[in-house]
């Protein structure tokens, strides 16, 4: 029963916008730390942003 329910959810996840929200989070996480030097406190503020960005998908 449970195989059939994570096909059916597989199936209906639109793939390509999770996709690209995990790059766009990439994005707004790798850029700055290669453009410039950062604190630790601006890193996990990225990184949070880039689970917003992520979980608004």
């Amino acid at each position: 029963m449970s195989g059939a329910l994570v096909a059916a959810v597989a199936r209906t996840v639109p793939w390509r916008v999770v996709g690209a929200g995990a790059v766009v989070g990439l994005l707004v996480v790798g850029v700055p730390r290669l453009s410039t030097t950062l604190d630790e406190w601006l890193g996990l503020n990225l990184l949070r942003a880039a689970a917003l960005v992520l979980a608004s998908d």
